[in-house]
């Protein structure tokens, strides 16, 4: 999720055509950014827009790869055949071997002997 803050520039004017002019301008100033795995939004102020859009994507691909490998490490499915013998119940929520689609994700904890 993000929020864009801006300010009203009464200095720039922009014609869009002959008979569009505006006045006031929404000047994007600045973003914050935030996800769902990591709890700390970053707020990013820049006057350059070009600069401030810039960094704006820089965040969002980084939290991006870190999402990924998130959910690589964590939540991936597991293949029952690799479980020990005690888990290899049928669950749906597992992937079982010659299986042709993919289940939901899950966190797999082990069973304690």
């Amino acid at each position: 999720m993000y929020d864009f803050e801006a300010y009203l520039d009464k200095a720039k004017i922009y014609s869009a055509t002959k008979d569009l002019t505006l006045e006031n301008v929404h000047v994007p100033i600045s973003i914050s950014v935030g996800d769902t795995l990591n709890q700390q939004p970053t707020h990013l102020c820049e006057l350059d827009l070009k600069v401030l859009i810039e960094k704006f994507i820089n965040e969002l691909q980084s939290r991006a790869s870190q999402l990924r490998a998130t959910v690589k490490t964590q939540y991936l499915p597991v293949d029952v055949d690799m479980l020990p013998k005690k888990q290899q119940q049928k669950n749906p929520r597992l992937v079982y071997s010659g299986a042709s689609t993919r289940v939901p994700l899950r966190k797999i904890r082990p069973e304690s002997d």
